[in-house]
């Protein structure tokens, strides 16, 4: 069940966050209460914004190592 309930709500937020880039005339997703009830789903594309480069930060390469697969790539060098 956790699982289930943890898609709806990536869903959700996905649903939401495509809204939230369209043109001010184009929003208005409506219905999300029917994909997901949770108190604590108001959208906040800034959150979400930061939690993914934190992610991102997590797991990517650092500059030296990032020039250095770069040049290994370019050369084709696995």
């Amino acid at each position: 069940m956790l699982a289930r309930s943890a898609g709806l709500v990536a869903g959700r937020f996905a649903i939401e966050l495509v809204n939230s880039l369209l043109p001010a005339d184009l929003q208005g997703v409506q219905g999300g209460d029917k994909i997901t009830l949770s108190p604590f789903l108001s959208f906040d594309a800034d959150g979400v914004a930061g939690s993914l480069r934190a992610q991102q930060s997590d797991v990517a390469f650092g500059p030296t190592t990032a020039s250095i697969v770069r040049e290994a790539e370019a050369r084709g060098i696995p």
